[in-house]
């Protein structure tokens, strides 16, 4: 980069010819939207996730939950709603929308992601030159095609990463005892404290939303779902465009929407980008109760009672009752 380059960039805001900005403020406001996009007013004290203890890593996940605070993040080709986290890709955008807001920002995250990983150190100024030398070096028209064309490739190979950890606000949901709890054959884990701090925010399992419409993700949802998982990127881009991209993030719902006949399973959720089939650590959470379904008897029982005997969880055991549609608990000595 030349001095007269340089010498045109400011510390707060770094502008080129080409309107290349450098403002690290936006990066909180980016953050500061995607936080009011997906959390709640209110959140329930306490979450319950039903397990069935016939899986073949139930041990294994009950093991890391209990003694070391981790807990299993399903990828989204694990889940078994097979419109889950798959949004409709509505295409189609101006070629001038297309040169002045999205072609920028994807120039900004692919070159923020070769900065990460480069052995080379690059100023601020720099990575703007760069930007601006990556926006104006491509053939927009040829570029333009090619990700209309693999855009749902693209999209499809990122919600692959994305991580989904299903819960629920019942301990008691009778179809949820059949289903996740294989007819009284699992076990139902409540969790509290569920809320962790995140570039000084608080964030918490998000209510789902059930619709009868598929959620939409358009070229600026997209863009602003590729920008969260490299945030740094937006401090190369110009302020209208950026703006788009704000608008772009309440699309970030689609990983919170299903179909309204899930809706009995009155679900939260935490997502955790790039994460998915991994165990995360999420304390300070912690296990504060285990109930057993009313079917868990001989070599299951005994193996749960001795992973969880050492760390003090109160556990209970279930019953089917006799006088009403219900599970009931009694605290095992």
């Amino acid at each position: 980069m030349t001095e007269t380059n340089c010498s045109r960039l400011t510390a707060l805001e770094l502008r080129t010819e080409d309107d290349v900005i450098y403002h690290p403020e936006f990066i909180r406001e980016y953050t500061r939207r995607f936080f009011e996009v997906s959390t709640n007013d209110l959140n329930p004290a306490k979450f319950y996730r039903y397990r069935s203890c016939g899986a073949s890593f139930f041990d294994e996940e009950l093991e890391r939950l209990i003694a070391a605070h981790e807990i299993y993040f399903p990828s989204q080709v694990q889940l078994n709603d097979p419109f889950d986290c798959l949004p409709v890709c509505e295409k189609g955008v101006t070629f001038e929308v297309f040169r002045r807001h999205i072609h920028p920002v994807v120039c900004a995250i692919r070159t923020e992601m070769a900065r990460e990983i480069s052995p080379t150190t690059f100023s601020p100024a720099e990575v703007a030159e760069l930007v601006r030398g990556n926006t104006s070096a491509d053939p927009l028209a040829e570029v333009k095609e090619l990700y209309t064309v693999k855009l749902d490739k693209m999209i499809a190979g990122m919600f692959a990463t994305i991580g989904i950890l299903s819960l629920t606000t019942c301990r008691d949901n009778l179809v949820m005892w059949s289903m996740y709890g294989d007819r009284g054959n699992g076990i139902c884990i409540e969790l509290d404290n569920l809320a962790f701090e995140v570039d000084d925010h608080v964030i918490a399992p998000v209510q789902v939303r059930y619709e009868s419409s598929r959620p939409l993700l358009d070229y600026f949802g997209a863009a602003a779902l590729f920008l969260l998982m490299t945030k740094k990127a937006t401090q190369y881009v110009n302020r209208e465009s950026l703006a788009h991209m704000l608008d772009g993030l309440d699309q970030i719902r689609y990983a919170w929407t299903k179909h309204e006949r899930w809706r009995y399973e009155e679900e939260y959720r935490v997502i955790a980008y790039k994460s998915g089939g991994r165990y995360l650590n999420l304390a300070p959470a912690r296990v504060s109760a285990l109930y057993l379904g009313n079917k868990v008897a001989g070599a299951s029982r005994e193996r749960i009672l001795s992973i969880v005997k050492t760390q003090n969880v109160p556990i209970y055991t279930g019953r089917i009752s006799n006088r009403a549609y219900a599970m009931e608990f009694e605290r095992l000595a």
